[in-house]
């Protein structure tokens, strides 16, 4: 998989520097409206700036032609105005942003954000709730189970948002943001699983389905401070993952992101970043400290990278079922090292066993059919790609555990009796032999694992997604996606394929060693703010006992952005 999919990239990485400069050269050629085009898309600044050369040099013109007849007095320049931003392409997308300004100057903004979502989804099993993200889907082949064979429909509002940004005046250069965004994903009570789906426990769960889906409790999605200057920025508090340059990245569907198999997270770190802008590339660079996998590590995780930018190449782009715009092409390479340190099975306290774990990814936008701004969304086609490769990183994707429990192997459950070889033996008359102890573990499952032999490995993952976004003729307000991703660990399946004399209590039924997804959409913008969404997803595991399963799902998407 991996020789395939770095090819694929490879070539995509080619295709990207062939075009770019092709799209470098044209843009040479092409007279104002492209340079127009640019400078709305570098701000205001840059617009009074232009205009200011302009001004001065036709103020010294007037000049020499009076200055050869009779002197003139001398007067007080004038500010320049500034620059009208270029028309957009077609206005019927524009649509201003909810803010409010105080002070007095008007120089603090508030901005809310956000869209309510409803969605109707139909699923060919019972594994999963509204979010597919990497959940284990339910066994079908023998022994099949309840939830395996049998379908569910459900409706949600919990991928509805709100969200308030708040921009102070500049003070000493330094320009200040705040921002904080809800879902309605909180933590709540589980529900009924649904017949005994392999890893999750049978029966009633905490709560009713009644109470889980209408009383949808508030989470936080993103919560930071930024300070930006001509230096470096600075970035505390929560937000994306830097690993995958998330969410630049993301393929447009109806699907909840993460997607299966596609980066997607947030956590609480603080960022340095910088963008070295020129008119035709910008290279943004950052690195940061994050909150770690596992807190007993002692050592945050570190998180890098480097992002090239083609300015004058722009693609419509649909992160997910919301926020479509004009972004430039671009490339991207992001890595993360982090440290382990989890507690052994042998009496406590003893030293923790130490290990490493690693990421890198490679991203990629493609416009294959450019665009000059974000309305023009006419005939748009654009490609993301992204492949990572990694071990003990599996927190970087939205629920991604692989139904993988810790600990897996030893010792046996509290009071199972065994011998001195560990293996499990019926109680007989006798000597009394020995008697498993209770171990708790200090880290999250689907990161690392011990063997038959006791000895603690990280989990291994590859993974790769691509996707297509086509926005049809004549105003792009029907558009078409389509993703497919697939991920495979090379390791999992033999720290969980039980021995049955050393590990009887390991379910190799709940655990999958690859994964692949595909999905098809499609969206129709009624109104500016309104848009609807239908989509087909279909989600199969291999299992670590070879077996596989799958789930197809239908859903419909109903969003209101603010």
């Amino acid at each position: 998989m991996s020789r395939h999919s770095l090819a694929i990239l490879i070539a995509a990485s080619g295709l990207l520097v062939v075009s770019a400069a092709h799209a470098k050269s044209s843009d040479k050629r092409q007279a104002e409206p492209d340079e127009q085009g640019s400078a709305d898309e570098q701000g205001s600044a840059d617009e009074q700036g232009s205009a200011d050369e302009q001004g001065s040099a036709d103020e010294q013109g007037s000049a020499d032609e009076q200055g050869s007849a009779k002197p003139v007095p001398s007067i007080t320049r004038q500010p320049a105005r500034p620059a009208s931003p270029p028309t957009p392409v077609n206005p019927w997308f524009v649509r201003p942003p909810l803010a409010l300004t105080v002070g007095a100057a008007s120089d603090w903004k508030l901005t809310i954000f956000g869209f309510a979502e409803g969605d109707l989804m139909r699923d060919s099993t019972r594994s999963f709730n509204d979010g597919l993200n990497n959940n284990v889907v339910a066994h079908q082949q023998m022994p099949a189970t309840q939830a395996g064979e049998n379908p569910r429909f459900q409706t949600t509002i919990r991928n509805t948002r709100l969200g308030f940004k708040v921009e102070a005046p500049a003070f000493g250069g330094i320009r200040s943001t705040g921002l904080i965004e809800f879902d309605l994903f909180g933590n709540q009570p589980s529900i009924n699983s649904g017949g005994g789906s392999p890893g999750q426990a049978s029966g009633p769960g905490a709560t009713t389905e009644a109470a889980y889906f209408n009383n949808a409790a508030l989470r936080v999605r993103h919560a930071y401070v930024k300070l930006e200057d001509d230096i470096v920025d600075v970035l505390a508090g929560q937000t994306y993952y830097l690993l995958g340059w998330q969410n630049y990245f993301f393929g447009a569907t109806c699907g909840f992101l993460g997607l299966p198999n596609a980066l997607f997270n947030r956590t609480v770190q603080l960022r340095l970043s910088h963008t070295f802008a020129s008119n035709p590339v910008n290279i943004d660079i950052a690195a940061g400290a994050f909150r770690p996998a596992q807190r007993d590590s002692a050592l945050p995780d570190a998180q890098g990278g480097i992002r090239l930018a083609f300015n004058h190449w722009k693609g419509i782009s649909t992160p997910g079922s919301g926020g479509t715009s004009a972004q430039p092409a671009a490339i991207a390479v992001s890595g993360m090292v982090r440290s382990f340190r989890v507690d052994p099975y042998a009496p406590l306290p003893a030293p923790p066993i130490q290990l490493a774990g690693f990421a890198v990814a490679v991203n990629l936008l493609i416009p294959i059919i450019p665009v000059k701004d974000s309305t023009d969304r006419g005939n748009a086609l654009t490609l993301t790609g992204e492949f990572v490769t990694g071990t003990g990183d599996a927190d970087q994707y939205t629920g991604m555990t692989a139904g993988a429990t810790m600990p897996n192997v030893y010792p046996l459950p509290p009071d199972a009796p065994i011998n001195s070889a560990g293996v499990a033996v019926p109680q007989t008359q006798g000597a009394a032999p020995l008697v498993g102890t209770p171990y708790t573990p200090d880290v999250d499952p689907g990161l690392v694992a011990f063997d038959s032999n006791g000895f603690l490995h990280t989990i291994n993952w590859e993974t790769f997604i691509v996707g297509l976004q086509y926005y049809l003729p004549p105003r792009g307000r029907v558009f078409v996606s389509g993703n497919y991703s697939r991920a495979l660990s090379n390791n999992i399946a033999s720290l969980y394929h039980p021995d049955s004399m050393k590990q009887p209590w390991v379910n190799p039924l709940g655990v999958f060693q690859s994964s692949h997804y595909v999905d098809a959409n499609i969206f129709f913008d009624i109104t500016p703010p309104v848009r609807v969404g239908l989509s087909y997803q279909r989600v199969t595991q291999e299992f670590a006992d070879d077996t596989s399963a799958h789930n197809d799902r239908f859903e419909m998407t109903f969003i209101y952005f603010l």
